[in-house]
């Protein structure tokens, strides 16, 4: 769709037609040729290709206004920089793009006027080290963001602090995510948010004439406090949810609560629940919920996770599924043959924010020959780095037959340009798949997988030239049995 976008909007300006809400418009598209660290990268011309024409800088502009000219930025390439201001009052978008990091040590500034979008694909994040500062600045123009994109692979926003300064407004889009891994705090005046994606925070402290709007499919998670002072309020509707892992606290009689429509407002753990006969809390019953626990605070929730043993490929098939996932990053696989000591034996991509069901699947493929009773367990991580275990799942694999004879190579010894494995044995193979591997005391080549003998020749000469000199092995694996072939190299 944004491809589709991006021709449209290349069409009607190749043309000279504006675009309605858009004017005019000019794209900066990161082009790689920079290093990622350059401190300079929005101010060095050189590291972006540009389309469009209503501006004459070679660089984007985010300090100097270019009227009726949108600014879209694409970044497709890591960048490593200090702080970033934002002060011209033209729209100006960033796009985070596949997997990209845009990352900042220090603070990203929006300045009082500023009209600022960030928005995140596909696993792209902007990282912002220090805190994100809305209306910054003198005056008392509106300093308005929006925050969208998409979740896919943990794409979103994250910053260590987010800090609200009079005339601004926040706005998350359906499919934007908000992380803030410490406070989100208010000035006073002029100050709005409205959710309708993922907004996470550890504290929410809402004042003076500030308001918070949860709408839509919006979900807010607050991991401590949510405090609600002077005339501000929090309003929660449509089918939007906020979960609140500490207290509510109101200021006195003041500040006020309203849950409407089918919106819901839960307390986690031994949290403070405020009465709705104290004046602050209005709840819309019975559509509406205003409740202690069914909460989503762990960034995980298992459906089920189960390890089986698939006797004709002799491997360990783990699947497991999950009904809700905040901030996961990935799925490591661990696995224990000997006592408890597990080790990381592969890993899964997480999906990063889901609300929806999704499976996953790992398969072992590489077992001990002697069998016995395995062990599995799931180590999920969490994109901030924490990380927590699933239940541990065991399965008995039998052990391997080993055999003589079912097996030749040929020539041998061989100088490794046409080595070949023959069947000697018929009655002891039956047309399984046949997993190999070389072994040479310096080298050992990775366990494959093919579907018959031919194209384990075809593999096997590749790899023969390869090794070096001397005596080595090839271990071949079918069914339940396995066999060694010692090699002389010349």
């Amino acid at each position: 769709m944004r491809f589709f976008t991006f021709i449209l909007f290349s069409l009607l300006l190749l043309f000279g037609v504006a675009v309605k809400g858009y004017g005019q418009v000019i794209y900066y598209t990161s082009n790689g040729t920079c290093d990622s660290n350059n401190p300079n990268y929005f101010s060095d011309g050189s590291c972006w290709d540009l389309s469009g024409t209503c501006s004459s800088s070679l660089f984007p502009p985010l300090t100097t206004t270019t009227s009726n000219c949108t600014i879209i930025i694409d970044v497709n390439h890591e960048i490593n920089i200090g702080s970033l201001t934002i002060s011209a009052t033209n729209l100006i978008r960033i796009n985070v793009n596949l997997g990209v990091n845009l990352n900042l040590s220090g603070n990203l500034n929006i300045n009082k006027g500023s009209n600022f979008r960030i928005f995140t694909y596909d696993g792209g994040k902007f990282n912002i080290g220090g805190s994100m500062n809305i209306g910054t600045g003198t005056g008392n123009a509106l300093a308005v963001i929006r925050i969208g994109g998409n979740t896919v692979g943990g794409a979103g926003v994250y910053t260590n602090a987010l800090d609200l300064q009079n005339s601004s407004n926040l706005q998350i889009d359906e499919g934007g995510v908000l992380v803030v891994d410490g406070p989100t705090t208010f000035a006073a005046n002029n100050i709005s948010i409205r959710n309708a994606g993922l907004f996470r925070t550890r504290t929410l402290d809402v004042r003076g004439q500030a308001t918070v709007e949860n709408f839509g499919s919006g979900v807010m998670v607050i991991d401590e406090d949510l405090i609600i002072r002077g005339n501000s309020g929090l309003t929660v509707k449509g089918n939007s949810e906020v979960e609140v892992g500490g207290n509510i606290d109101f200021d006195g009689n003041n500040g006020t609560l309203d849950v409407e429509e089918f919106g819901s407002v839960r307390v986690c753990g031994d949290g403070n629940l405020p009465p709705e006969s104290g004046g602050n809390v209005t709840v819309e019953r019975p559509t509406a919920t205003y409740e202690i626990g069914n909460c989503r605070i762990l960034p995980v929730e298992y459906v089920y996770v189960e390890a089986r043993f698939l006797r004709q490929s002799r491997s360990s098939v783990i699947r497991w599924a999950t009904a809700k996932e905040w901030e996961s990053s990935h799925f490591e696989i661990e696995r224990a043959v000997t006592g408890l000591e597990f080790i990381k034996i592969g890993e899964v991509k997480a999906a990063g924010w889901s609300e929806s069901a999704i499976e996953y699947e790992f398969e072992d493929s590489n077992l001990p020959l002697t069998g016995g009773n395995i062990l599995y367990r799931l180590k999920q991580v969490d994109l901030n780095g924490t990380y927590s275990f699933s239940s541990v799942m065991s399965v008995r694999a039998s052990s391997i037959e080993f055999t003589n004879g079912v097996w030749r190579a040929y020539p041998n010894p061989t100088d490794g340009n046409s080595l070949r494995i023959n069947l000697m044995d018929a009655s002891q193979y039956n047309q399984e798949p046949l997993t190999f591997r070389l072994i040479h005391p310096m080298i050992q080549t990775q366990p494959m997988t093919v579907g018959s003998e031919n194209e384990m020749n075809e593999e096997l000469a590749d790899l023969s030239r390869k090794m070096p000199k001397g005596v080595f092995v090839v271990e071949i694996q079918w069914g339940q049995k396995v066999e060694h072939i010692k090699i002389l190299k010349q």
